[in-house]
């Protein structure tokens, strides 16, 4: 009994439990008395009943015994029913501190509830008395992972995989944590080294791993931010024979041939995902892309036909309206292109390429003074985003250098790419608990996110 302690799931015996296990979870759900009827009326769920009943009655019988409450809390988490779970397994660590198997089991219950407080707090507790436990660390790293907290995640899951280099689910997770750390960053290609221990992991767990088409997507999503865009298509081709009704799966998949230069075969993958019946705003940009790639009159036509749809699934993506406008004005419809640009320019003002097309499109108006303005701010724009480039560069070959750090942090939050800015900034926090710039920029974003909350 002692042994069977320290496991955080234990399976029900044979077929019939497990059902019964369905049946009891509906019972705690069910809300028509006709559900209720029919449920109590199953003979599995009568045995079911019956074994809780009998775990119950054990832990009323003896409340100090941890045996019965381990027993009880067991069938609860087999059960699905976590919130009765953890009442047991809290009463269990109170009797019993030294139990490394319920402080564990608590934890992952305290998670399951959506308590990350008191989680993080037991799991601290574990790693400090039993640092050879790989549960605590895995735990721990899930918190760091769901607070965005990345490279802790990818520090805490080394550790974990330290102590059992054959588990691969802690391997998911470590590739899932260096993924997301990489790909945090607008070019996400300058953290390289990082993405290639990522795609190791998951090669690695691939051949094993049940869910074969989430590999898939993630090594594709890896291989294409590694500019290896062959492997990418590979890795996507697979994932879409395997979930064909994912339009974002095909999506990616043209996307990728795209970057081979093998529009035929993009359009395909496009043509098949939207015959299947799905309206993704994606694949009418990927379509709009291929055929402005054509300069006759048709295919303009119908890369604006693309665009129009893109923009009435997906209203809330800048170079949909950037695309549309540079096709407009190439059907010389200067006046529509000059709305459609300026809403792009509106929607995202650092990018270079729709006050480039602003410029020429004013000039065909007539409005020199604003076709000169707007080529000022495209030169602008265009400075910022090289500029940017060098300092993540310089950011990613000297890590260690706060400053850096700092004034990527800076510029990230100057160029409104809040996600990233707040990523570095707790970065140099993590290094530098005082940095008073680093604090300074996240209250200064969060302060402006108040205001325009405000402002709707």
């Amino acid at each position: 009994m002692k042994s069977t302690r320290r496991l955080i799931l234990i399976g029900l015996a044979g077929i019939l439990l497990a059902g019964a296990a369905l049946w009891y979870r509906s019972k705690a759900n069910a809300s028509k008395a006709a559900q209720l009827a029919r449920m109590v009326a199953d003979p599995r769920f009568k045995k079911m009943d019956a074994e809780v009943a009998r775990r119950k009655a054990a832990v009323a019988a003896d409340p100090h015994s941890v045996e019965a409450k381990w027993n009880l809390a067991r069938i609860y988490q087999d059960l699905g029913v976590i919130d009765l779970a953890a009442v047991q397994l809290r009463d269990i660590v109170a009797m019993s501190p030294q139990d490394e198997a319920a402080t564990i089991a608590l934890a992952n219950a305290e998670l399951a509830l959506v308590h990350p407080d008191a989680a993080k707090l037991l799991l601290t507790q574990a790693t400090s008395k039993w640092p050879k436990n790989p549960e605590g660390w895995q735990g721990l790293a899930v918190i760091a992972y769901s607070e965005q907290h990345y490279e802790d995640a990818v520090r805490l899951m080394r550790r974990a995989v330290s102590l059992r280099p054959n588990e691969p689910n802690y391997r998911y997770i470590l590739a899932n944590s260096l993924q997301a750390y990489a790909q945090q960053f607008p070019t996400s290609d300058t953290y390289a080294p990082i993405l290639a221990l990522a795609r190791h992991e998951y090669e690695k767990i691939l051949p094993s791993w049940p869910d074969k088409a989430d590999i898939h997507v993630r090594l594709a999503s890896v291989c294409t931010s590694l500019t290896d865009y062959k492997s990418g298509v590979e890795h996507y081709a697979e994932a879409v024979k395997l979930l064909p009704g994912r339009p974002d799966i095909a999506a990616e998949l043209a996307a990728g041939y795209i970057s081979l230069g093998k529009y035929d075969l993009a359009k395909t993958a496009i043509d098949e995902a939207i015959l299947r019946g799905t309206d993704y705003a994606t694949l009418y940009d990927l379509r709009g892309q291929i055929l402005m790639r054509a300069t006759d009159q048709a295919s303009t036509i119908k890369a604006a036909e693309a665009y129009q749809k893109a923009i009435t699934l997906n209203p809330k993506v800048p170079r949909y309206y950037e695309r549309l406008g540079t096709l407009q004005s190439r059907l010389g419809k200067y006046p529509q292109a000059r709305v459609t640009l300026e809403r792009a320019v509106e929607m995202d003002p650092e990018r270079a390429a729709p006050y480039q097309q602003l410029a020429a499109v004013y000039t065909r108006l007539g409005d020199s003074k604003m076709a000169s303005r707007a080529a000022r701010l495209a030169q602008r724009m265009v400075f910022n985003e090289q500029q940017l480039k060098q300092i993540e560069q310089l950011s990613a070959s000297d890590p260690q250098d706060m400053n850096l750090h700092l004034v990527l942090a800076d510029r990230y939050r100057d160029l409104g790419m809040t996600s990233s800015a707040i990523a570095k900034y707790r970065l140099i926090l993590k290094y530098e608990p005082g940095n008073k710039r680093a604090q300074e920029g996240l209250a200064a974003i969060a302060k402006s996110t108040v205001a325009r909350s405000g402002a709707k």
